[in-house]
């Protein structure tokens, strides 16, 4: 387990808080399920999974020219296996590296294998998963747009009308996340400690402020309903 990170720990109780079961979680995240238990173990005899310590680990092995080669090929070329993309990667590279530092720089830039995981209200038996925007101008951008065309079978994209309530719970959890930023004296000074920062601060996010939100929902719906669909006090 101490090979983990931080927020691979945080994934983990995440995961395995909101159903997915311990085989779910170690195959969404490419680790073991004894690993998955072991941090379970710690999270329910502690209260949490952080060790406090703050290190620079070890000296990564890619320049970030050659990460972004490594995003570029995984972004390309979604349904290959690790060993393919070790394969193409070390053909740019003077030095070959293993699959396991692939997979780690992987994980470092938050993706995983691509194994589904079933999600409520995004995907049914035997259909495509279904994508939900709000039209913010990050969704309606060209490059996204050409995503979702070359990915049409795989990915459908619910039609959303143009003005319309946000229900969306997360934007208040990004609000909360952002208020415990914003408390941090001195704040972070670099692109490096606002992303430690910002992993530090969701590990801690109570669940019992997911759970309130999650609690919501019904109250939220009847009251877009009872304004016939315009501003709400949410």
């Amino acid at each position: 387990m101490t090979d983990l990170s931080e927020f691979e720990k945080g994934m983990i109780v995440g995961m395995r808080c909101t159903g997915c079961s311990v085989t779910e979680t170690a195959i969404y995240l490419g680790r073991a399920r004894s690993t998955v238990s072991a941090v379970m173990t710690v999270y329910n005899k502690c209260g949490n999974v952080t060790s406090g310590k703050h290190n620079s680990g070890r000296k990564r092995k890619l320049t970030d020219r050659n990460k972004r080669v490594l995003t570029r090929i995984v972004a390309r070329k979604r349904k290959q296996s690790l060993s393919q993309i070790t394969s193409e990667v070390n053909s740019h590279l003077r030095n070959p590296i293993s699959a396991r530092t692939v997979q780690r720089e992987l994980h470092a830039s938050n993706l995983y294998g691509r194994v589904g995981i079933r999600k409520p209200l995004t995907s049914f038996p035997g259909e495509c998963a279904l994508y939900q925007d709000d039209n913010a101008p990050i969704h309606t951008a060209k490059i996204v747009q050409e995503w979702f065309a070359e990915n049409e079978g795989e990915v459908g994209h619910l039609d959303w009308p143009p003005h319309s309530p946000d229900l969306n719970i997360i934007e208040h959890l990004w609000g909360y996340l952002e208020s415990k930023l914003r408390a941090r004296f001195p704040p972070p000074s670099t692109i490096s400690a606002l992303e430690t920062a910002l992993h530090e601060e969701w590990l801690h996010i109570p669940l019992q402020v997911v759970h309130d939100l999650y609690a919501s929902i019904p109250r939220r719906i009847q009251s877009v309903i009872q304004s016939k669909g315009g501003p709400t006090p949410y």
